[in-house]
């Protein structure tokens, strides 16, 4: 009686089908472990980390910012759970969400991974100049002890309340730095207009000058005006005021050059370049 065998280059191929077979179907039954999703409410908190009251609360503080800061930011707050990687996560999840509004890319995202005792804010480009890399990290440092304490309502607060801050002292500066170009602008006008109106006195007072040294010359008797005119040091007069038009005209050209910082956002809408920090408690 013949038994059949099976060849072992034939076993091993259909080994690793059966293998890749059973890694497929497990993936997609599982699917990959903290996978970003579009976020669709302000504060997404899935496993009721926060209590109904504490969440309403700073889903109405979120709109309250948006609304009142110049910048009008779009924050979202998610509690995912366990994640793997916060860094990835929170960027993937940004640029899943769209934060931010289009050609402004004002959003801001703030993680809070308890399983891990980590955060994370990610940061959109619209506001990396505002909100540095280590405002950042010492904005979730300073939530520590909350969060250790296992009052996260409170942290999160927290972290509103500084970012609020921030953001408008940053407006407050653009503006005072707008109102000190707009003042410099008015201050290089009036040294145009006196070196102008200057150069204008000094081309007639030397023309007068010329006439009176003409008659002091011939001998003619003179006038108070003339001597006075004589006795002026004009040189000394047209050197002031070519130092004058030189520096009005630099100043002039300083203030025309620069730039408006809130006009230098990138376009994309709700993009984020990875900008923030994470801190572990």
């Amino acid at each position: 009686m013949n038994v059949p065998t099976v060849s072992r280059p034939l076993l091993t191929r259909t080994l690793h089908l059966v293998l890749a077979v059973t890694a497929l179907l497990c993936l997609s039954l599982t699917g990959p472990a903290g996978a970003a999703t579009p976020l669709t409410e302000l504060v997404t908190d899935p496993h009721q980390s926060l209590s109904g009251q504490e969440q309403d609360q700073l889903v109405q503080k979120l709109t309250d910012l948006r609304q009142t800061l110049p910048s009008h930011p779009h924050i979202l707050i998610v509690l995912p759970g366990h994640v793997d990687d916060i860094d990835q996560y929170a960027n993937e999840t940004f640029h899943a969400s769209g934060i931010g509004q289009k050609g402004q890319d004002n959003g801001l995202l703030i993680v809070l991974d308890i399983p891990d005792n980590q955060a994370r804010i990610e940061v959109g480009y619209g506001f990396e100049g505002d909100l540095t890399d280590l405002q950042t990290f010492n904005i979730l440092h300073a939530a520590q002890p909350d969060l250790k304490a296992g009052h996260y309502a409170a942290a999160l607060n927290g972290m509103l309340d500084s970012i609020a801050d921030i953001l408008r002292k940053s407006e407050t500066q653009v503006h005072e730095e707008q109102a000190t170009s707009d003042t410099d602008f008015n201050i290089n006008g009036f040294d145009l207009a006196l070196g102008v109106g200057g150069m204008v006195l000094f081309a007639l007072g030397s023309g007068f000058t010329v006439r009176a040294q003409r008659r002091e010359a011939q001998g003619l008797p003179l006038s108070i005006f003339d001597r006075f005119l004589i006795s002026i040091p004009w040189d000394v007069i047209l050197s002031l005021l070519i130092n004058i038009l030189s520096a009005a005209s630099r100043n002039n050209a300083n203030s025309s050059g620069g730039d408006k910082k809130r006009n230098s956002y990138k376009s994309g809408g709700g993009d984020s370049g990875g900008g923030g920090a994470k801190d572990s408690w």
